[in-house]
């Protein structure tokens, strides 16, 4: 199913205004072709401009209706709205809202959302002030007005701090259920409204519940497949959340979409579904400038099949407002521009037996229906058969080896979306065979056999977008650059390319290429060979591809991926994200608040001159951290972190690893693995985890931990808090004063400096039976022996002060936990 680009209709030019509360669409004679009257009310003043589709599909401007000016005027939470009566009598049917302005003023803190929840055979009408914070429900007075009968406030167990959207809907459980989205407080709340129009609360989802969905928006209700759901929206994501809801009311997030190079519902603002004939469909779009166009599955599931860009034929700058209907077996899809005047027409022809088909956890066998459709393979190693029309198959993350079978080239499409971290078809492996190809990304396997049994090689999923991931190649692909968003493709020898200002996708494919992305938010790709790529300005994503090749992030924030090969990866002056993938790669931060994966290989990562967080991951890697507030792990492997200038903190995980902290005042933990662990200068926090550590705290007043293992502590210069941990310890304190920590289990440890004049000895009361006296403790737990004094505890647990001939002066070195 795909856009088809019918008609824009500029309608009064002159009418025009950036607000469109609401499109009304009308239907009359056949239902097999009927005729499609739209009207559009737009403005503060609810001005109504009418169109109609002739029999071609085009869209015809009618007239401009007179301004309405009759008001209602009821008191709301307090205060006195003036609301045109003609923006009232829209809301007839469950869930018809609308949004209008007290006395027509235009301006925010006037604007009231209100929303249709009938309960049996009362109306009532919902209203949410977008700056305030609480519900009110409203009944029709016989007189033609409107009166207030309950008001709910927020409160902590709900979601109403600036309320920016409503729905409504009545469950299959019989509630009558009205939503309101915080913007506020980034969340939404659910209120059944009882048959007297009071308000109950029967669920919030948000940050408070764990929730980490987006910023909501906009709320679309919709009953399917036996399912009540809710849609939320939001502009500052451009994110579309499905969220099932239960019989009582509960809400539970299914999943969620986010904008991306594919589509164009970033910025959303306008959203809208539909169900026909058994399925579900989803339209969206907002500030991106387009529409994309949804499958919504029986199992909440969204599945992107087409989107459409603005145009100088089409009115989708920053678009505001949407109408759905079905007619003749066409979606027809109605959309307003904040920038443009007049009304866009757009069709999607549904093929007759389009269906959607989802499979199970099992290992399922799926067919499209007959007139194509979308097939969801769910869990299991499962065998997917396309037909005759044209099929989307969704695949999972499963780790199960999948078959497509009957796949039409050039037709149907694969949806890889749900492998993470798949972005371009440089990520996958392609083996060809003599019907088709089998594809591997990580732990997945997919087979796919052609309807003609031809062979599929690589170049082929470089040609089109077969798997729903960016494609790196098209035919007519230019290495011509122009200020638009081009798509360039070198050759297979040592290509330059600039690719000036847009939003540009540069693919170097064989031979040591010279890439530069200059202005806009590109996508450049190396491929093979020994590539150098600079982002220029704009957010960039880079991929060097195979080989060792050098990636320059320059301004803004950029991604960076090396691929196989040793690499060469520099940062830039914004917040950048660097992954060295396979291979030994140099990893540079910069400036900015950078995150930095090695990936596998022996990596050497310097963070740069922000506040940095950086992983060494799997290999022998060299961690450094630079000036600033610094976060470094090891991972797996024998690593070397250098914390530097700044409060550090150093974890280095499995491997026996060195780690220096620097200046500053950092915090050091070996994990796993024998350990050297060097506090240097400040007053450093050490750990050494697991293992037969070694610890220097240096200078500053430190804290040392051996933890498990038998560990080997010096504290040096300051004032140190010491501490063995589990094993046989040996300490050394260091010079002015420091404190030997002991608790029940730490072993047989020995202290080779203590200093009767300054250093103490901090002891778990577990140890001395909860004995506080000194003396007592000396006559019950120890003896000199030759040279030392031994402390025996019992149970295994022992210190030894090594040259120390006499017990009697320690008297005053006991403190206590």
């Amino acid at each position: 199913m795909e856009f088809t680009q019918e008609s824009h209709s500029l309608g009064d030019a002159g009418a025009h205004t950036a607000i469109v509360p609401r499109i009304a669409l009308t239907k009359t004679g056949p239902a097999a072709v009927p005729a499609i009257s739209v009207s559009v009310l737009s403005g503060v003043g609810l001005e109504e401009s009418v169109y109609r589709l002739n029999p071609t599909g085009a869209l015809i401007f009618d007239e401009v209706a007179s301004q309405p000016t009759g008001y209602v005027s009821p008191m709301i939470a307090g205060r006195r709205y003036h609301l045109l009566a003609a923006g009232l009598e829209t809301l007839q049917d469950q869930g018809d809202k609308i949004s209008l302005y007290s006395a027509q003023s235009g301006h925010y803190g006037d604007l009231l959302a209100l929303v249709h929840a009938p309960v049996g055979a009362q109306s009532y009408l919902v209203a949410a002030a977008p700056d305030g914070a609480g519900l009110s429900v409203l009944k029709p007075t016989v007189q033609g007005g409107l009166t207030e009968v309950s008001y709910r406030p927020d409160d902590d167990d709900s979601y109403m701090r600036a309320p920016v959207a409503l729905a409504s809907m009545v469950l299959g459980s019989g509630r009558s259920m009205v939503f309101t989205a915080s913007y506020g407080e980034v969340g939404i709340s659910a209120f059944q409204v009882s048959s007297s129009g009071g308000l109950v609360l029967c669920a919030s989802l948000g940050i408070e519940e764990g929730d980490t969905s987006y910023r909501p928006s906009h709320l679309e209700a919709l009953t399917f497949a036996g399912r009540d759901l809710l849609l939320a929206g939001s502009f500052d994501a451009g994110a579309i959340t499905v969220l099932n809801v239960g019989a009582t009311g509960a809400l539970r997030v299914l999943d969620s979409a986010v904008d991306g190079r594919m589509t164009r519902f970033g910025g959303l603002s306008a959203m809208k579904a539909i169900v026909h004939d058994g399925q579900a469909y989803v339209v969206a779009g907002g500030a991106d400038d387009g529409l994309s166009l949804f499958q919504l599955l029986p199992n909440g599931r969204l599945v992107h099949l087409d989107t459409i860009a603005d145009s100088q034929s089409l009115g989708l700058n920053n678009v505001n407002a949407l109408a759905l209907t079905v007619a003749g077996g066409t979606l027809h899809v109605f959309a307003s521009s904040e920038r443009e005047a007049g009304l866009t027409h757009l069709s999607v022809p549904i093929a007759p037996g389009w269906e959607a088909v989802t499979g199970t956890g099992n290992a399922d066998a799926l067919m499209a229906g007959a007139g194509g459709g979308v097939i969801w393979d769910g869990g299991g190693s499962d065998t997917m058969t396309g037909g005759a029309g044209q099929d989307v198959f969704v695949l999972v993350v499963d780790g199960a080896a999948d078959e497509i079978r009957n796949f039409e080239l050039g037709r149907d499409r694969v949806d890889l979306t749900a492998w993470q971290g798949l972005y371009t078809t440089l990520q996958i492996g392609v083996e060809t065979l003599e019907d088709g190809a089998r594809i591997t990304y990580g732990d997945e396997v997919l087979t796919l056999r052609t309807s003609a049994a031809q062979p599929l090689g690589y170049r082929d999923f470089l040609e089109t977008d077969i798997l729903g991931i960016v494609p790196i190649w098209r035919p007519e692909d230019l290495l011509e650059p122009t200020d638009w968003h081009d798509h360039l493709t070198g050759g297979e020898g040592n290509d330059t390319i600039r690719a000036m200002n847009g939003n540009d996708t540069v693919i170097g494919l064989g031979g040591h290429d010279l890439i530069y992305g200059e202005g806009g938010h590109d996508l450049l790709q190396g491929g093979l060979g020994n590539d150098t790529l600079r982002g220029g300005t704009g957010m960039d994503t880079l991929f060097g591809g195979d080989g060792n090749d050098s990636l320059l992030a320059e301004s803004s924030y950029d991604e960076l991926h090396g691929g196989a090969g040793n690499d060469t990866l520099r940062g830039g002056t914004g917040a950048d994200t660097l992954f060295g993938d396979e291979g030994e790669d140099s990893l540079l931060g910069n400036t900015g608040v950078d995150e930095i994966h090695g990936g596998a290989g022996n990596d050497w990562i310097s963070a740069g001159e922000g506040a940095d967080l950086a992983f060494g991951d799997a290999g022998d890697d060299t961690v450094i951290g630079r000036s600033a507030y610094d976060t470094l792990f090891g991972g797996d492997g024998h690593d070397r972190l250098f914390g530097s200038e700044g409060e550090d903190s150093l974890f280095g995980e499995a491997g026996d690893d060195y780690l220096s902290g620097g200046l500053g005042f950092d915090w050091l933990d070996g994990g796993d693995g024998e350990d050297s662990l060097y506090g240097n200068q400040g007053s450093d926090y050490l750990t050494g985890g697991a293992g037969n550590d070694e610890l220097y705290g240096a200078t500053g007043n430190d804290t040392l931990s051996g933890g498990d293992g038998d560990d080997l502590i010096y504290g040096s210069q300051g004032l140190d808090v010491i501490e063995g941990g589990a094993g046989d310890d040996t300490l050394f304190g260091g010079s002015l004063e420091d404190q030997f920590v002991f608790r029940r289990g730490h072993g047989q440890d020995q202290i080779g400096d203590f200093e009767a004049a300054h250093d103490l000895l901090i002891l778990d009361p577990d140890l001395v039976d909860g004995e506080t006296d000194a003396m007592a403790i000396l006559d019950a737990y120890a003896t000199v022996g030759d040279g030392h004094v031994l402390f025996d505890f019992g149970g295994g647990d022992m210190i030894e002060i090594s040259l120390y001939l006499g017990i009697g002066d320690l008297a005053d070195n006991f403190a206590f936990l």
